[in-house]
């Protein structure tokens, strides 16, 4: 059974001002449209995958043909990233996060040795969640070509990390980066990045970070 591109459930209009209705056509008739037509295509040679949600085909990649793997993470997330964007962005939505997840925005900036804000935590005293979003939203500044610097490649960029590694960076964890950016040296191609990519590259990042004992949940 097809993949099908699921209708917006608003106007284009109704996330205005925060997101123009150009944008939202953008992402909904043009962006998840393309994810939806090369999952589709990625899988027609394979019809006993065909029967399998998209969450069921990228949460065990390493199950599926090699000649179809990359395809299927790349446009199978998408879709299911912006499956959920449909349904989680909506109108007069708003408020403030809360739990976890506002902690783990919190305290993003802050630094290993003790030498961040807003808190100065130092260490494990950060939480999990901050530590791994500081170091992929790093990766992405440097490499990201909308910002007020010119993009590093991707070497220079893991040098970097390296060298903040310790100090502004869990090392741990950048070393798990750097080894999955190694491993899947196309995530982030900057000819064709683009956030949904980097949100499902972010989730890869914790699953592989393990919390050493005494880490805040």
């Amino acid at each position: 059974m097809a993949f099908e591109l699921p209708p917006l459930p608003y106007d284009y209009s109704a996330l205005e001002p925060t997101i123009d209705a150009a944008t939202m056509k953008l992402h909904h008739d043009m962006h998840h449209a393309a994810y939806v037509k090369n999952l589709n295509a990625a899988l027609e040679k394979h019809p006993n995958l065909q029967s399998k949600s998209a969450e069921d085909l990228i949460r065990d990649l390493s199950a599926l043909p090699e000649d179809i793997r990359g395809a299927v993470r790349n446009n199978g997330g998408g879709h299911v990233n912006h499956s959920m964007f449909w349904k989680i962005m909506k109108p007069k939505g708003g408020g403030d996060p809360s739990g976890p997840i506002a902690d783990a925005i919190l305290y993003h900036h802050e630094h290993i040795d003790g030498h961040g804000y807003p808190a100065g935590l130092i260490g494990n005293e950060i939480p999990l969640a901050s530590r791994i979003v500081a170091v992929c939203s790093t990766f992405d500044t440097l490499t990201a070509r909308e910002t007020y610097r010119s993009p590093m490649t991707h070497q220079d960029a893991i040098s970097e990390l390296r060298r903040v590694a310790g100090r502004q960076l869990d090392a741990d964890l950048v070393n798990s980066f750097i080894s999955m950016v190694e491993r899947e040296n196309d995530a982030f191609d900057p000819n064709r990045a683009d956030f949904e990519a980097e949100l499902s590259f972010e989730q890869r990042a914790r699953t592989l970070a393990q919390p050493a004992p005494g880490d805040r949940p």
